[in-house]
């Protein structure tokens, strides 16, 4: 059965074409080169390869160490093959079935870029926020878990955790502030909203009662640290391989919405000792999250720089 390819173009100029093919022969790929114009100026080529869709990636990566992108005649265009036809093409999509393919799939300039445009938080991500909390307290005081997890699928949490641990890495102080800010900003909406409408529904004469799911997050456990440094690993590792983000945000969700929202019911309803431990357990979460997705970080830049 073929496998997934990628049309990849490269421009460069003439210093830079000898790199490229130099690069392009190490992952033994077949690829053809002509000479092309910018404006009517010469010097410049054009090679085009089909790569297997798990190696572009470190191809891209391997060719932006090598190659000056803010100069006009040096770019790559990456597009989606239907089907393939040729030697060439049947000898390349073979081998790919042969090498399983690497932890990441992205470039790790792409994931820096991704993490900075990332980094600010939304009117709409902290509307979600709220309305995540409040479907959240809803499943606490009911103490229905299909409820809370509902409220996890709202929650945009994800986005700063992973542009936080990015920018970190990438030195990208600016961005690096911004996420931490929009982390704490969408933590204290959750908060926030939760406090509000169980202090509404106190007023209205129906409070909100200690419940079994309220008093787990309100309980300090050995995994609150621990659990979360898995999931902020599961969080870098599945955005540098193109894993459905939806799934780790839902776990990464879980990890905070729930403790937030128990944290604001208990300071509305007078609860002082499960304020402070579901507080901390939000802290710890919080903590053990972007540890996890730091040393992820680390780790996939460190196999990005071994390849280079």
């Amino acid at each position: 059965m073929p496998t997934a390819m990628k049309k990849v173009e490269i421009y460069a100029n003439d210093n830079s074409c000898d790199k490229v093919q130099e690069i392009l022969d190490s992952y033994k790929v077949y690829w053809y080169m002509e000479d092309v114009a910018l404006k009517g100026q010469r010097g410049l080529c054009k090679i085009t390869l089909y790569a297997p869709v798990h190696t572009v990636g470190d191809i891209i990566s391997r060719l932006a160490s090598k190659l000056d992108f803010r100069r006009l005649d040096n770019m790559i265009i990456v597009s989606d093959v239907e089907a393939g036809m040729g030697a060439p093409y049947r000898i390349t999509s073979r081998r790919s079935l042969l090498a399983p393919p690497p932890i990441t799939s992205r470039p790790w300039f792409i994931l820096k870029e991704e993490a900075e445009d990332k980094a600010r938080v939304t009117l709409t991500q902290i509307a979600l926020a709220a309305l995540a909390s409040l479907v959240a307290l809803a499943g606490l005081a009911h103490d229905n878990p299909y409820i809370i997890i509902g409220a996890m699928l709202l929650s945009p949490i994800m986005a700063p955790i992973y542009s936080f641990s990015i920018t970190l890495i990438s030195k990208n102080r600016i961005a690096m502030l911004k996420a931490l800010t929009s982390l704490l900003l969408l933590l204290t909406t959750a908060l926030t909203a939760s406090l509000i409408a169980t202090t509404l529904t106190t007023v209205t004469g129906q409070t909100i009662t200690p419940t079994n799911e309220l008093l787990q997050r309100a309980q300090l456990t050995w995994d609150a640290l621990t659990v979360p440094i898995l999931l902020g690993l599961a969080t870098i590792i599945a955005s540098a391989s193109d894993v459905a983000e939806a799934l780790i945000g839902v776990a990464i969700a879980a990890a905070l919405i729930p403790p937030a929202a128990t944290t604001g019911w208990a300071i509305a309803t007078s609860h002082p000792a499960l304020a402070a431990n579901a507080a901390i357990n939000l802290a710890a979460n919080t903590a053990g999250l972007l540890l996890g997705g730091i040393t992820a970080g680390l780790i996939l830049l460190k196999i990005r720089k071994n390849k280079l």
